[in-house]
């Protein structure tokens, strides 16, 4: 666990150290009844987490973050904070070592930031008691996206969408980019236990075919986007992705014959589809 901090930020949200409960209980009597995703000192957010210890009946504070030097849990909190974004209280407390393991299986992107990285660390807890058995894909985007020198496609690992959002398209490029394009497709999930949307976006790349949470924010080509009908189940679009083959081609096997391949193996999946229309 890290005990570095940001200086900055510390000094303008008031950082106040709490250190672990003082009658020396194990990890595994912590248990967390409640989290909040905050924002401070204008640039920078943090997940705060409130802890139980069963052993003594104390109350701790915990603070997840992502600075730096990389993403940092801190005994404390932020006394002040410049806006509220969510809050959470579990009626089925979390582990401690379950937090730990969602902590420790989070990104680190340099090109990503701290409010992505919070937004992100907080619906994965707020996930917490979803089975993926509840998940659903509503609707699938092929898109191609910006891979050039200074701008790769601008991924943003941010799993969560909010009602009114664009599906992860939030500005179109042209002029003459597409010999430095990229495929890929955004698929939609909606879960049925606590009604979230999230953003899962499957293609071909360098290392290999990858599945992750997540869009990339720009595009230069929107080439398909559909509602699914009816929805479906997250398992079989697991079984579809995995029988995807692996690598480029030599000749004319790249990421636009994988999106293309992939796409239509989930379209033939449903009985119908019919044409998404973004806000």
């Amino acid at each position: 666990m890290s005990s570095s901090s940001n200086s900055s930020t510390d000094h303008h949200s008031k950082w106040t150290p709490t250190g672990r409960c003082p009658c020396g209980g194990r990890f595994d009597n912590y248990e967390i009844y409640k989290i909040e995703w905050t924002s401070h000192s204008i640039t920078h957010h943090a997940v705060r987490l409130y802890v139980y210890c069963r052993k003594c009946g104390g109350n701790l504070h915990l603070t997840c973050e992502l600075t730096k030097s990389g993403p940092e849990m801190r005994w404390g909190y932020y006394a002040r904070y410049i806006s509220y974004k969510g809050s959470k209280e579990f009626k089925q407390r979390l582990s401690y070592n379950m937090m730990v393991k969602i902590f420790g299986g989070m990104w680190y992107l340099r090109d990503a930031n701290c409010q992505n990285w919070a937004k992100d660390f907080y619906g994965e807890l707020c996930d917490w008691g979803c089975s993926s058995n509840n998940y659903y894909a509503v609707s699938i985007v092929w898109s191609t996206h910006c891979m050039g020198e200074f701008l790769r496609g601008v991924w943003d690992g941010v799993r969560e969408f909010m009602k009114n959002a664009t599906f992860g398209f939030s500005a179109e490029f042209n002029g003459g980019l597409k010999e430095y394009s990229h495929d890929a497709i955004l698929i939609v999930i909606k879960c049925k236990n606590c009604d979230r949307g999230m953003l899962l976006t499957c293609d071909l790349g360098r290392n290999g075919k990858e599945k992750r949470w997540g869009y990339y924010d720009m595009y230069l080509d929107m080439r398909f986007k559909r509602i699914l009908k009816p929805s479906l189940p997250y398992s079989k679009l697991v079984q579809v992705f995995n029988g995807m083959w692996e690598k480029y081609g030599l000749i004319n096997w790249n990421c636009s014959h994988w999106a293309g391949e992939f796409f239509e193996k989930v379209i033939n999946l449903c009985d119908s589809t019919e044409e998404l229309i973004l806000p």
